[in-house]
């Protein structure tokens, strides 16, 4: 009884199927169980629930194929679904693939044959290709990054946070090493799990530079991976982050895309949905992630960090605890509770502090514990 598209892809017991669609909106794609009919699922990782496995892409003219690893096919330019990883929708920029379906894998290889040359779009390569893969951190890799947009259904109800990082000022989403799905904030990049987050300053910057100009952290301890210390907020201000998933008021079976803007102040604005009912208490451990990415000298950035109006991070020189410029670091605070949100305020220490607060990043981490409000 589910509407789909196709050719339908045979990927061991599971039937995967077609999506595509224009600019701004598109279908989302499912897996059905080959013997059964039924819906594949996964894990939200965000929540943790149970929920249909989907992938989205927009503007594609070709259909989509598929190896061990890797769904491939056109989302405006090269892209592909990270099968192995469980990753969205990923994009290889500077050129797209054909009308025909060209992005094919074989043998550790992406081969990219030429069929493009009767279409009227600007950026293909006429020419033929083949790309191998180079993770970061191998010798000669061009550290390309690694970014995507991700498309989970909403919950049936407001769903509490279990773990998530917001990634302040990066271009996408992206999941880390630990399975932790790290969300852009603004969200510019396509669809994302709407996390309601609202950030307010008066003088708001918001600055992006590459992973590979931030020190490779240490092996040891706590550490801040380059690609969420590149970007950030720099200002005085205060975000607000309401600690559940809500249920979408949005047509969820033709997904809104790319429709916003980096430079949109209105981004910076929570989403509008209706609080829950607050029932208990949640507890989280949260983690805030630094880098000075600027030539800034000790002493020249220092502020406090306020959570739940308490102060819990005093006089604070970003420069002076990282040992220098473009190098990452994360501060742990436990036992943070909420009901509908948390709030965390950063003011400078001295008024006449040179340069204003900055952050690059917070993870939020359930710690297990709810209680109810009137114990």
């Amino acid at each position: 009884d589910v509407e789909y598209g196709g050719p339908c892809i045979l990927y061991h017991d599971r039937v995967i199927t077609q999506t595509g669609g224009s600019n701004t909106h598109a279908p989302p794609a499912m897996a059905f169980n080959i013997e059964t009919g039924e819906k594949i699922m996964t894990t939200h990782p965000i929540t943790g629930e149970p929920v249909p496995w989907a992938w989205l892409r927009f503007k594609g003219c070709n259909t989509a194929i598929a190896c061990e690893n890797l769904l491939t096919f056109r989302s405006a330019s090269a892209a592909f679904v990270d099968l192995a990883k469980g990753l969205g929708t990923a994009t290889i920029g500077g050129f797209r693939s054909g009308c025909t379906s060209n992005l094919v894998a074989a043998d550790g290889i992406l081969n990219a044959p030429d069929y493009t040359r009767t279409c009227t779009c600007a950026y293909q390569n006429q020419t033929s290709l083949a790309l191998v893969h180079m993770p970061e951190g191998v010798p000669g890799s061009p550290a390309i990054e690694e970014w995507s947009f991700q498309f989970y259904p909403s919950p049936e109800k407001p769903t509490p946070i279990q773990h998530v990082g917001i990634n302040l000022g990066a271009p996408g989403d992206r999941v880390n090493e630990d399975g932790t799905l790290w969300l852009e904030f603004p969200s510019v990049g396509g669809p994302s799990p709407e996390l309601s987050i609202d950030l307010e300053s008066k003088a708001p910057n918001l600055y992006r530079n590459h992973s590979t100009t931030i020190a490779k952290p240490s092996d040891e301890g706590l550490t801040s991976p380059q690609w969420v210390a590149a970007s950030g907020f720099e200002g005085e201000g205060r975000i607000s982050i309401h600690p559940y998933l809500f249920p979408s008021d949005k047509d969820e079976t033709d997904v809104e895309g790319f429709l916003e803007n980096a430079h949109n102040p209105e981004l910076m604005a929570a989403v509008g949905k209706p609080l829950p009912t607050p029932e208990e208490t949640l507890v989280y451990k949260i983690r805030l992630h630094f880098a000075e990415t600027n030539e800034v000298k000790t002493g020249e950035r220092v502020f406090d960090v306020f959570v739940q109006g308490k102060k819990m991070i005093e006089n604070l020189d970003v420069a002076k605890e990282a040992g220098g410029v473009n190098r990452g670091f994360v501060r742990e605070i436990d036992g943070i509770e909420a009901t509908d949100r948390i709030i965390l305020e950063l003011h400078p220490s001295n008024p006449d502090s040179k340069f204003p607060p900055i952050l690059s990043g917070i993870e939020l981490i359930s710690e297990g514990k709810r209680k109810p409000l009137d114990s």
